[in-house]
């Protein structure tokens, strides 16, 4: 399984949760920002190569950020908002 190179982030991205549309990179880490229309993600895992799975992540916390390697973020299954990629 192709693995993602975790480290430091050096860019933030602002993330529209998409069903089709992958990010520009994979991204390292997920700032979450607001539970309050609910504490659920939906991240599509994967590198540059491709997909290698959906995870939900659940009962997640505003003002967190989840050390996880993805290429999206699907807009079915997240309830969570205002979230920030790092690159």
């Amino acid at each position: 399984m192709p693995r993602i190179e975790l480290g430091v982030p050096t860019i933030g991205i602002a993330v529209t949760p998409s069903d089709t549309v992958n990010l520009d990179t994979p991204c390292r880490a997920l700032y979450v920002g607001d539970t309050g229309g609910g504490s659920e993600i939906s991240v599509e895992m994967g590198d540059a190569s491709g997909s290698t799975g959906t995870v939900i992540l659940e009962n997640v916390l505003a003002g967190a950020i989840y050390n996880i390697g993805f290429i999206r973020i699907n807009n079915t299954g997240t309830t969570a908002a205002s979230l920030i990629a790092f690159v």
